[in-house]
């Protein structure tokens, strides 16, 4: 796996053409490196693809939601990494002001699992949450590409286009409610 960072210009394009040809997996930045070219190159070379973001505690849980949309809408595989999971990679994830003194290059924490070491638990976050369940929107909107390609249905094809859409310019109840629609698109591909 290679995750080739860079700026994105002409000589970009040209070295993840050559990373396509020595990796197994391409892991692009979004939204900066996720563009109609490197989509292209990655997919004819026909490579697994991933995306991963660099978001923060003020980050909406949204927004980790909508990444599964977008990475569905784009072909783009479900790993939707982000930097980072763990809020002890700076400090304390209970101190949001703690990375600068621990860090000095860090003015943010990025975690969004915590360790409660009283207790001896792991405790996740809302944005956590919220990209676990555009994993499962993403899971449920797969499904519908399978049967589709299974029997072609041009009207649900574009119903699965919409709320795809949709759900990409929503809050979390949309897509919440989007997810819904995709479980009866499934019902009705499925003959149930």
């Amino acid at each position: 796996m290679v995750n080739p960072g860079g700026k994105l210009d002409q000589e970009y394009l040209a070295d993840l053409k050559r990373f396509c040809e020595l990796f197994d997996i391409i892991e692009l930045y979004r939204p900066k490196m996720v563009t109609p070219e490197t989509l292209k190159i990655v997919k004819d070379a026909r490579r697994e693809l991933w995306t991963y973001n660099i978001l923060q505690k003020e980050t909406a849980p949204e927004v980790y939601r909508r990444i599964y949309w977008e990475n569905f809408r784009d072909g783009v595989d479900d790993v939707a990494a982000s930097w980072h999971i763990d809020a002890m990679a700076g400090g304390d994830g209970f101190d949001p002001h703690d990375s600068q003194r621990c860090n000095r290059q860090n003015r943010t924490d990025y975690g969004t699992v915590y360790a409660d070491f009283n207790f001896g638990k792991i405790l996740t976050s809302r944005r956590m949450e919220a990209h676990f369940q555009g994993l499962q929107d993403y899971k449920a909107a797969k499904l519908c590409r399978k049967l589709l390609a299974e029997k072609e249905n041009p009207d649900a094809r574009r119903r699965l286009d919409a709320i795809v859409a949709r759900a990409i310019q929503g809050d979390c109840e949309t897509m919440e409610a989007c997810r819904g629609e995709l479980l009866g698109l499934i019902r009705e591909l499925q003959g149930k």
